[in-house]
């Protein structure tokens, strides 16, 4: 048997009884969760396949989460890491603890010019923006419908933005930006959309607090994309 199949196998069924035994009781002290949920927020945390190997660190996410979001599960060249290959068990593992735990799971990322494999950067390379194009949408589309219903929120399109890379508005360079220029946001969002109605879509930016990054690019009002209306609900 292969080991994250029996990792995974092992740490559900052991887990599962701990779990069970917990349910009767009732926590002493107040968890992360709770105490970030008495403030009207909701708390949590990324996961991966470390929670089958550890079941103490299983017990935590269990105690002191209340949503969870995929690591690397979901990302562009985990699921895609060859043209021919279309890989979801770590995204369907991720989603089955979640459930596990009775805690929602937020998909990260759908589009990201960072999480790119190289067979995508030879399409670009050979100046096959037409097939990068086709790739983008059919990649929503798939990944879309295959969780449609099933998970919170999506970060549909991840760190648009990184100043580094000298391009106008301080756009992040890749496959996606090229194809597409600033386009690919709205068409990732809508394309989303389209492919589940009830999830939650989300823009996801990182240094947001400095100004010599994405935060400063969006305070200045360079980029129409940086709205919080393409968060919904």
């Amino acid at each position: 048997m292969h080991r994250r199949a029996f990792l995974k196998g092992a740490g559900a069924a052991a887990f599962g009884m701990l779990a069970g035994c917990r349910a009767a009781e009732t926590p002493a002290e107040e968890t992360l969760a709770a105490a970030a949920r008495s403030r009207g927020l909701r708390y949590g945390a990324s996961v991966a396949y470390e929670v089958y190997d550890d079941l103490a660190y299983a017990e935590l996410y269990r105690r002191q989460v209340g949503i969870l979001t995929t690591d690397w599960a979901l990302k562009f060249d985990a699921i895609r890491p060859d043209r021919d290959t279309w890989w979801f068990d770590g995204g369907d593992d991720m989603l089955a603890f979640a459930r596990e735990i009775g805690a929602p799971l937020r998909g990260h990322t759908l589009i990201w010019n960072e999480s790119a494999p190289g067979w995508l950067w030879m399409l670009v390379d050979q100046g096959e923006l037409a097939e990068v194009r086709r790739v983008f949408d059919e990649h929503l589309e798939r990944v879309v419908s295959r969780y449609r219903g099933r998970l919170h929120s999506w970060d549909v399109v991840n760190e648009p933005f990184w100043p580094g890379h000298g391009l106008p508005g301080g756009w992040r360079d890749g496959p996606w930006y090229r194809a597409y220029g600033e386009d690919y946001v709205r068409r990732a969002f809508e394309l989303a959309r389209r492919h589940d109605p009830e999830v939650r879509l989300v823009l996801n930016e990182a240094h947001t607090e400095r100004r010599t990054t994405s935060a400063g690019r969006c305070a200045g009002g360079s980029s129409r994309w940086c709205e919080s209306c393409w968060t919904r609900g």
